[in-house]
């Protein structure tokens, strides 16, 4: 009843349009509020003392005609009642994209329906409308996607804005991809596949068949992950997209070279330079460093090359299988290998009949497990560092991959002893040598506390290790015992990856010589005795001539972050042929 009375009062004051116009005497400087009755609100008293002005049966002040030239042009008259009107009952804009569209705007009972289409300028205002909910409906367009239909609800006296655009969908393009940023070779079957698009996409699929059999959708990023099907040889990848429209991109593909027994190694320039060996008494080194760590002492190295990752299950995997094939490979009786652990020269080298070992034996072959990680994922343990693996298993592990590569081993496997001069093949670091990689930035005489160029700890998103209350970094969501370690990917700290586990944003995290995990993940062989320091500057130190344990580096996942220090020193109370479950290494060469 309300909204009909308005309505009729707006009826008479439009057939009165011609013979009442009222001129101010004062001229409104911006239209007026329309609040006549002085309330400080605008209802329909004020719409009735605007009609009897208009009619002549009342006066108003100065102030009242102010206030009674809504629309600012320094009269008062019927235009004046129109616009107190509509601002009474409301105004609706539709502003729809492109013009010819089509579309119905439903409302209260008491509203007509609006239908508007053809080619028409700006936008369409709906005056009069009373307070409600109201639908806009937009209708198909053909070569368009149409946008969704709308429901919005008008307050009294107020007013609402609908707009629409009808999208022409565009087939969304791969313009680049390139595997691993373009890197010719890996021993790491899960690469990144750097790729840069058009058209919005918010999937990808990928798969090294070029049908994409038994390929799945997956949210689209900028370097989503794929893990690399066994076997060495040219891997060729290929990859497409798809955006919200449902429209698919034409496929692309690139190629990469993968060796499972291929180590990525880093230079180590030294220039001759000398080091200084202990903490750094900066950050968390000045909190947690260790009598063992002491006394500093310069150490003068030659330049080396290290390995940028931890050996993986992978790659041990492919030696040991070389390996069989060669004959070297013993049982804990000394026969030929038919399974339980891995040995040769009467020394154990992996502990396989461990439940914590990645590494199996079945039908002849070497092979690594797969585990079960956040919401039932499935993670092969090949591109994980390898561990229960003995001293001696990593000293065979680099003849081996020495012999395998045609280049001079480094250690007489009879005796278990470095030969020195060093030869050119594969070893394990000093223990100098791998500080000086993991802390030691020689550019800017500097010694890092962790090997990922800081001084202090940050939790999850730069190393796998131990935190406070018993907590593990755990990226991958690994499950409890016995399905332990709660290894990562090597190299998973590259500011790329985000762990499922949490959803943490990994930050680039290399060691100044550009290596990965020197902190956490494994903890790492040396090949020194374990020892006491001598203050005496040395050069290309070896460690003690004899001794009973070896020295151990890098901290572990199941270990505080302060073990993974730089310069922790740790033997773990582990002979050289013992072996645990977060202990592996990595290889270096004398160039």
């Amino acid at each position: 009843m309300h909204h009909r009375s308005c309505r009729t009062t707006a009826i008479g004051i439009l057939a009165f349009m011609l013979m009442l116009v009222f001129s101010s005497s004062s001229p409104a400087a911006a239209a007026g509020s329309g609040d006549l009755s002085g309330d400080a609100r605008l209802t329909t008293t004020d719409l009735d003392m605007l009609r009897d002005y208009l009619r002549g049966r009342i006066t108003l002040t100065t102030t009242q005609k102010t206030n009674a030239d809504i629309n600012g042009d320094s009269k008062v008259d019927v235009a004046d009642a129109v616009k107190m009107v509509n601002r009474l009952f409301g105004s609706i804009t539709v502003d729809v994209t492109p013009d010819n569209a089509t579309w119905i705007l439903l409302g209260p009972p008491e509203f007509p329906a609006v239908t508007r289409t053809g080619d028409r300028l700006g936008a369409d205002a709906i005056d009069n409308a009373p307070a409600g909910s109201y639908t806009l409906i937009c209708n198909d367009l053909a070569g368009y996607v149409t946008p969704r239909n709308q429901q919005k609800v008008l307050s009294p006296y107020g007013s609402l804005n609908f707009s629409a655009k009808w999208i022409v969908p565009v087939k969304p393009g791969v313009s680049s991809l390139s595997i691993n940023n373009g890197q010719s070779v890996t021993s790491i079957r899960t690469v990144n596949l750097n790729n840069t698009c058009t058209g919005e996409p918010t999937q990808y699929m990928a798969s090294e068949s070029s049908s994409f059999s038994g390929a799945s959708w997956q949210t689209w990023s900028a370097a989503p992950s794929f893990l690399l099907s066994s076997g060495n040889g040219t891997k060729t990848l290929y990859f497409k997209v798809k955006n919200g429209f449902g429209l698919v991109s034409d496929p692309k593909s690139d190629t990469i070279q993968f060796d499972e027994s291929e180590i990525d190694m880093v230079n180590v320039t030294t220039g001759e330079e000398t080091f200084i060996m202990g903490p750094g008494y900066n950050g968390d080194d000045q909190k947690y460093a260790r009598s063992n760590e002491l006394p500093l002492h310069g150490v003068m190295l030659s330049s080396y090359r290290i390995g940028k990752f931890e050996v993986t299950n992978g790659q041990y995997a492919a030696v040991l299988n070389w390996a069989k094939k060669k004959g070297y490979l013993k049982n804990t009786y000394g026969l030929d290998y038919d399974g339980g652990h891995v040995c040769a020269n009467q020394k154990a080298l992996l502990w396989i009949g461990d439940d914590n070992c990645q590494i199996y034996y079945s039908g002849g072959v070497f092979a690594c497990k797969t585990r079960e990680g956040v919401n039932g994922v499935k993670y092969s343990m090949e591109n994980h560092p390898v561990m229960a693996v003995t001293w001696y298993g990593c000293v065979a592990f680099c003849n081996w991959l020495s012999q395998k590569e045609g280049l001079d081993s480094c250690y007489d496997l009879s005796t278990w002893s470095l030969k020195l001069p060093y030869r050119n093949g594969y070893r394990l670091p000093t223990e100098a040598e791998w500080e000086r990689a993991a802390g030691w930035d020689g550019q800017g005489y500097k010694h890092w506390a962790y090997g990922f160029k800081s001084d202090t700890w940050t939790e999850k998103s730069r190393a796998n290790c131990g935190g406070e209350s018993g907590s593990y970094t755990n990226p991958l969501g690994f499950k409890d015992f016995p399905n332990q370690p709660y290894t990562s990917p090597v190299g998973w700290f590259n500011g790329v990856n985000v762990s499922p586990n949490g959803n943490v944003q990994t930050i680039n995290s290399p060691s100044p010589a550009g290596c990965y995990d020197m902190s956490g993940n494994v903890w790492e062989w040396c090949h020194d005795w374990y020892g006491d320091y001598s203050s005496n500057v040395q050069t290309n130190p070896t460690g003690p001539a004899t001794g009973v344990r070896r020295v151990i580096r890098g901290g572990g996942w199941g270990h505080k972050w302060y073990f993974s220090r730089s310069a922790y020193r740790y033997d773990l109370d582990i002979p050289p042929g013992g072996a645990y479950h977060q202990l592996g290494f990595r290889v270096a060469r004398t160039p």
